[in-house]
């Protein structure tokens, strides 16, 4: 949510945080994927969950179990198909679909 709120417990944003995400995400537009391990020890897994149901427009999320916040990529291919089905979402939605040679 944002870098002070992974150190410590505010539930508000202070002044001089570089990353304020909770209070941004609300105002963008287009699809976000939130992909997060929920075994994460840097980063708590409610901090995902939390910018999940703030964003305006949230593609499904992928919480992955068994990883922790270094190799969420290592467990298996569910992450990469999980960001190619997002990428062909925004390419259906946003590209109409016309292909790599269109011009």
């Amino acid at each position: 949510m944002s870098i002070y709120r992974v150190i410590l417990k505010f539930r508000f944003t202070m002044p001089g945080d570089m990353f304020p995400n909770i209070d941004r995400i609300k105002n963008i537009e287009c699809p976000v994927l939130i992909l997060h391990s929920i075994k994460d020890d840097i980063v708590p897994f409610y901090h995902a969950k939390e910018l999940f149901r703030a964003a305006k427009n949230p593609y499904k999320p992928l919480f992955v179990d068994g990883t922790d916040h270094n190799n969420i990529d290592k467990i298996s291919d569910e992450v990469f198909i999980h960001i190619n089905e997002f990428i062909m979402f925004l390419d259906k939605k946003y590209c109409n679909n016309q292909g790599p040679n269109s011009i």
